[in-house]
């Protein structure tokens, strides 16, 4: 038998369980998602790639692990303006996102598996 010893992680995993919307870059941090409640709502700010070349014409928008979001079907996934990315993060932006996850939680979405309890 194991026993499960209180630590961090489990902490961490204690405060994404009570998350209702979280907010993410491309990378690491989009991994937490598929342990977000049943749901929830996970908004991606994208990044500019490839890293470096940011202020140049061969910068581009990307999401990039957004399998991830598309992989955790109690979830729902929005993205910042793909168009908008490349001049920077915009405060009406990330706000307007966030009301916009805020009226699908309270609304209530259909998930494409059935909702635990």
């Amino acid at each position: 038998t194991h026993e499960l010893f209180e630590n961090k992680f489990i902490a961490q995993l204690k405060i994404l369980r009570q998350m209702d919307i979280h907010i993410t870059g491309p990378g690491t941090g989009q991994m937490y998602q598929t342990f977000l409640s049943d749901g929830s709502v996970t908004i991606n700010l994208g990044g500019i790639r490839p890293p470096g070349l940011e202020n140049t014409e061969k910068a581009y928008t990307s999401y990039l692990e957004q399998y991830m979001t598309s992989g955790t079907p109690y979830i729902k996934g929005l993205y910042y303006p793909i168009n908008e990315r490349t001049k920077g993060i915009k405060k009406h932006e990330v706000i307007k996102l966030i009301r916009q996850a805020s009226q699908l939680i309270l609304q209530g979405f259909s998930l494409r598996v059935k909702r635990l309890l």
